[in-house]
């Protein structure tokens, strides 16, 4: 049975749903509903709309990378080269003694 990475599936989102014919499908193909999710909850007993203690770390882990990214990314200088038009003219007097040459 598919079931996702914290341990819920179809059955879950079908209880979560309260939708009956839905529960009684995945019961006749060979879902379980005493199967536990990552918090050890079953589709019976799942806190629905609520966040999962498994959600709550993923949460936190998430938020500490973004706020380490965050971190990284103001540390960081960034040089930019105002002078652009200097390459440019460089580029012109390389032409103009390509054609002296011929």
């Amino acid at each position: 049975m598919l079931r996702s990475a914290d341990g819920r599936g179809p059955l879950f989102w079908a209880h979560e749903a309260k939708n009956e014919e839905a529960i009684k499908m995945l019961i006749d193909a060979g879902a379980q509903e005493d199967w536990q999710d990552a918090d050890g909850n079953t589709c019976k007993n799942f806190p629905h709309g609520q966040m999962t203690e498994y959600m709550k770390k993923l949460n936190e882990a998430r938020q500490k990378e973004f706020e380490e990214h965050r971190k990284r990314m103001e540390e960081q200088e960034v040089s930019i080269d105002e002078d652009e038009d200097d390459d440019d003219e460089e580029e012109g007097d390389d032409n103009d003694a390509d054609e002296s040459d011929d």
